[in-house]
């Protein structure tokens, strides 16, 4: 299925409007609400069109600084002598709007007020949303009843009993397209007016309203991608089919998840657990779990038989329980669920955590009831997690919660945890003492049919309690979201993420899809995003400890304390390849420090204090170390001796260490004599590690934050986009001929030879190209042109060209044509390309091309939409890039068109999704021309 607007950017949403335009202005409040939150919002207003331009709603613009264009509709008609009614003029009117506000590249446009009827000049290049004050759904003999110039009346004339405003797409059909949202109603007193016009303009006020809201409300659903339409065009609201939208009882129901509150899923003041009661169970240990940590709330039990548990009151229908209820906590059987899910939609309740497993994660059967809760869920808008989830926990003082069914209570601290698998959850909290992480808030998402990990970071980073964020995923929900959360987060993220193969991998066609996997394109995500990945589970432990505990690392100048210079020597090797420096002390440090230390100890960097050093030494030391202002962060490495107490060492070094304003991190080497020095250190919230290598890596995930950035609409390709459009039309799905393959490029501005295409050898006479050129057989069952003879270079003339045709025609049977190209020189040969992935989206690749790229394999990643920053370190990272850059004395290649063309095959992934797989390779460097020609593309599409 397909969205029914552009995605994986902000939707761009321009207004036509005629008087006060305030539809367009409620989805503005609507937008500066959301900007206000850490997702900020997914679409934004980028200008609007007047009809009027002495309106209020071009004030308006004025007023909010957004772009404005305007034609006085009635001065354009009467200059020119003819009827409003003339439609064809209203197309020359048309057109000429069009070329006032198309720089602008609007994805979408938003009917405001704007009365007069637009033609196909517009209806056939944009899409196109409009609110009707009339319902939409109300249908006889396959017409709308209530369509047309005013539907206030008409359902008057209906005599209908509620009045509701109805958004749909615009067609040439007059109200027509499919309707999306139907307001919720506003009940009609006929006896109320005697007066027909008195009525009227008291319900158009009412429902004017709500049109307005309906309005924003439908902008929103489609920026999120909540509408989508299949290949005959079905209409589907969140995977569901709604042919006929979704209608809304209250403004309360199907709220996305920006405008539902969440906090009572982590600070709720009153919770119901259901399916607890006497008897030994799920429930009954929840209930225990949560007077354990001491809740400072409302506990209630609800079972069959309205027996309490564990001290909580006991009901048989949360409907029974007095007051508000923020959570509901479900430990039933599967086939309960979605009853009880009901009635809590009913009674208010807006947390719902669905530890019960049997859903999804059991089949058919288990997907299916799934399904029906989550209607429910949607219906009501309740925030759920789960359902097959550990629970959650919340160590706050002020809220005490621990809603799971984990046996041992977690330490207190300042990790908040997401975790896509219960188990391991667990085990992460079964090792907080030994690492010394306690926790401020536990989340297990389960099978996130609702909330996932998108919807916890706001909370996380919003918590005051929570320093770092550790997250264990198996897959990355929403991916687009997932990167715009995570980049506009200040607390730094840790991710383990599982899944870093794919066995599939092998079977992509091409170059960049068979390179990609799933994990090529996830960990570019995760780069782009500016989270820390671990690559273990044990990194991402020994991460998470040393970033819970310290500052971040403003440098990589480091100083190393030691006590022996092989150790010493092995943490500087590990930094040093990670492109760390490692400062000598200072001169005066030195000499000030040499005197009261042994006289067998160096005082460089590395220092070695030598294996008899006292404790006083080490303090000494590292003091002098810190304040000296030369290092960005402090490692002491320690091998014990027998004769050395380790314990005395770590005291003597202890209040330094803890008070220091850099980050420190120790290493006492042995399992048993460090055992002591260790114990000190975590009592000290000083990180502490088995092997000094692990401290290279802890170091590499402590740098502040960075990301990306936004990704900034690039303008200018509309023509492109049109272009590309018609040449797809032609295609459902599978490989592009080679020649459309060139006219895509070409269209996109990304560098590619001339090039021409023979169905016949005859028509070798006719090709406007300059020769010598290169002739490729286009073969729907051969890669590989060049293995089997499919290639010449180096023809020189349109009969030779012929010749060649020719034989070819007869050598491969079911040719379906001849590609030629201008023969292209050059020495650098790069490869650019484009893949999909179903889980993580697109990733764009650039990197060193040519016959051996996927043995090479000197490319790099990035996630779309990649920013032009990211794709500039992209070229930076490959190994050949001082070759590209130029050496020792050599010509290197212009590295802005090599960006330039990247940033394009980017624009390309992003307008057209349907994109699967794009390989330009190779990508040569033209030494002469000083540009970079592509030479071979292949592209594929699945729509």
């Amino acid at each position: 299925m397909r969205p029914l607007v552009a995605a994986g950017r902000k939707l761009r949403v321009m207004g036509f409007t005629s008087g006060s335009g305030n539809t367009l202005w409620k989805a503005w409040e609507l937008q500066q609400e959301l900007e206000k939150t850490l997702e900020g919002c997914p679409y934004e207003i980028i200008g609007i069109f007047s009809d009027q331009p002495e309106s209020a709603a071009v004030k308006r613009a004025d007023d909010y600084g957004i772009k404005k264009a305007a034609i006085d509709i009635r001065k354009f008609y009467a200059e020119r002598r003819r009827p409003l009614r003339d439609m064809e003029l209203r197309r020359e009117y048309d057109r000429q709007a069009r070329k006032l506000y198309e720089e602008w590249e609007p994805d979408i446009i938003m009917l405001a007020g704007y009365v007069w009827a637009v033609t196909d000049e517009v209806t056939e290049r944009y899409t196109m949303l409009n609110v009707h004050p009339g319902d939409l759904t109300v249908v006889r003999d396959g017409k709308r009843v209530l369509a047309g110039a005013n539907g206030i009346k008409a359902a008057f004339r209906e005599k209908q009993k509620v009045l509701c405003a109805s958004s749909h797409l615009v067609t040439s059909e007059v109200d027509g397209g499919p309707v999306l949202i139907t307001s919720p109603p506003v009940p009609v007193d006929y006896q109320l007016h005697e007066d027909e016009d008195e009525r009227f303009r008291y319900y158009l006020k009412l429902v004017n309203e709500q049109s307005r809201t309906t309005g924003a409300r439908t902008l929103l659903e489609l920026a999120l991608g909540h509408f989508r339409q299949d290949e005959q065009n079905h209409l589907y609201y969140r995977g569901r089919p709604a042919p006929q939208g979704i209608r809304l009882d209250n403004w309360n129901q199907y709220l996305p998840s920006c405008l539902r509150s969440m906090e009572g899923m982590i600070r709720p003041r009153s919770i119901a657990v259901l399916g607890a009661s006497a008897k030994p169970g799920i429930g009954k240990a929840i209930v225990k779990n949560i007077i354990s940590q001491g809740f400072s709330g409302s506990l209630y039990a609800v079972n069959v038989r309205g027996e309490d548990a564990e001290g909580a009151k006991g009901y048989t229908s949360v409907k029974e329980i007095p007051g508000d209820l923020d959570m509901a906590v479900a430990a039933l059987p599967s086939h309960a669920v979605a009853g009880i899910a009901e009635e809590c939609g009913q009674k208010g309740v807006k947390s719902l955590v669905c530890i019960s497993a049997g859903f999804r994660e059991t089949g058919e059967e288990g997907e299916a009831r799934e399904q029906r809760l989550m209607e429910i869920v949607q219906k009501y808008s309740m925030c759920m997690i789960g359902p097959n989830c550990m629970g959650v926990i919340n160590t706050d003082a002020d809220v005490s919660l621990n809603a799971t069914i984990l046996s041992n209570p977690p330490e207190v601290g300042n990790v908040a945890m997401i975790t896509q698998s219960g188990a391991l959850g667990a085990a992460f909290l079964d090792f907080a003492a030994d690492l010394a992480i306690g926790y401020s808030l536990v989340v297990s998402t389960g099978n996130q049919a609702d909330m996932n990990v998108c919807d916890f970071l706001p909370l996380a980073e919003k918590d005051k309690n929570t320093k770092v964020i550790l997250l264990y995923l198996e897959e990355i929900s929403e991916p687009a979201r997932f990167r715009k959360i995570v980049s506009r987060m200040k607390k730094p993220v840790v991710v383990i993420k599982s899944g870093r193969t794919r066995a599939g991998a092998a079977a992509a066609s091409s170059h960049t899809g068979s390179m990609a996997g799933d994990d090529a394109i996830a960990d570019a995500l995760l780069k782009q995003a500016g989270a820390v990945r671990a690559s273990t589970l044990e990194e991402a432990f020994i991460l998470t400890a040393a970033l819970s505990k310290l500052p971040v690392l403003r440098g990589k100048r480091i100083g190393i304390l030691s006590n022996t210079g092989g150790l010493g020597i092995l943490a500087a090797d590990a930094l040093t390849e990670r492109g760390y420096q490692l400062p000598a002390l200072p001169e005066e440090s030195a000499v000030r420090l040499k005197p009261m230390l042994l006289p067998e100890a160096s005082v460089r960097n590395p220092m070695d204090l030598v294996a008899p050093a006292l404790p006083v030494h080490y303090n000494l030391a590292a003091k002098e170390m810190i304040h000296s202002g030369l290092f960005d962060a402090l490692l002491v490495t320690c091998v014990p001796a027998a004769t050395v107490d380790t314990e005395s060492i770590g005291e003597a070094m202890a209040d330094t260490l803890r008070q220091s304003h850099i980050p420190v991190l120790t290493c006492f080497f042995a399992p048993n004599l460090g055992k002591g020095a260790r114990e000190v250190m975590r009592r000290n919230q000083i990180p502490t590690f088995d092997y000094p290598e692990q401290m290279a890596v802890v170091l590499d995930g402590m740098h502040p934050k960075t990301a990306g950035g936004e990704f900034v609409f690039e303008k200018g390709n509309r023509e492109a986009r049109e272009e590309t459009v018609n040449i797809l039309a032609d295609y459902k799905s599978g490989y592009l001929k080679p020649a459309d393959c060139f006219r895509v490029l070409h269209a996109y501005g990304i560098p590619a030879a001339g090039c021409g295409y023979l169905e016949a050898p005859e028509d070798a006479g006719h090709l406007d190209l300059r020769y010598p050129v290169v002739a490729k057989i286009d073969h729907p069952d051969i890669l590989h042109k060049a293995d089997v003879g499919g290639v010449r270079l180096n023809i020189s003339s349109p009969a030779e060209l012929q010749e060649t045709a020719e034989a070819w025609f007869v050598r491969f049977p079911g040719l379906r044509g001849i590609l030629v190209q201008e023969q292209i020189s050059g020495k650098t040969e790069l490869i650019l390309g484009g893949v999909k992935d179903p889980a993580t989206g697109h990733g764009v690749l650039v990197g060193m091309g040519g016959t051996n790229v996927e043995v090479t394999k000197d490319i790099a990643f990035g996630h779309v939409p990649a920013e032009r920053c990211y794709i500039k370190q992209m070229i930076q990272s490959l190994r050949e890039y001082p070759v590209l850059k130029g050496y020792r004395g050599a010509e290197g290649v212009d590295l802005k068109q090599l960006e330039d063309a990247a940033a394009r095959v980017n624009q390309l992934l992003l307008d057209f999704p349907e994109i699967e797989e794009l390989d330009i390779n190779p990508l040569i460097f033209d030494e002469a021309e000083k540009r970079f020609i592509g030479a071979d593309a292949r592209i594929k599409i699945s729509r």
